[in-house]
């Protein structure tokens, strides 16, 4: 009778294979589909691929011809509560660039991170 003998995997240098034969994606296709996947997530947040809209809040004006800190002063007037849903709403609605989104989602969220900073430094 044999015995059942494990050999161990040959480990793979990732150094000596060519990035070509992994079949990676690059950064640039990368983000591309996230920021296609970002689109049909807020059109399917707020029905736009339905017949109805049904909002919680009145959208702000954001425009395509805006720059990213204009949109970002109408983004922080609005009750904190409410700013993921107006970006959302603006790349639905096709005001907004995914990209130009992102970056004004990261500086609230930096914003927001400093104003609990000083809160707990001044009680």
């Amino acid at each position: 009778m044999s015995e059942l003998i494990y050999k161990k995997p040959r480990k793979v240098n990732l150094n000596q294979v060519e990035p070509r034969e992994l079949n990676l994606p690059s950064l640039d296709e990368i983000q591309k589909a996230q920021q296609e996947q970002l689109v049909e997530l807020a059109r399917a947040r707020f029905g736009f691929h339905q017949n109805g809209i049904n909002l919680l809040f009145t959208p702000l004006n954001i425009d395509a011809s805006q720059s990213e800190q204009q949109i970002l002063r109408l983004i922080m007037q609005a009750p904190p509560i409410e700013r993921s849903d107006q970006i959302l709403y603006a790349i639905a609605s096709d005001n907004i660039n995914p990209q130009i989104a992102n970056n004004i989602l990261r500086a609230i969220g930096l914003l927001e991170r400093l104003s609990q900073v000083q809160a707990l430094e001044n009680p």
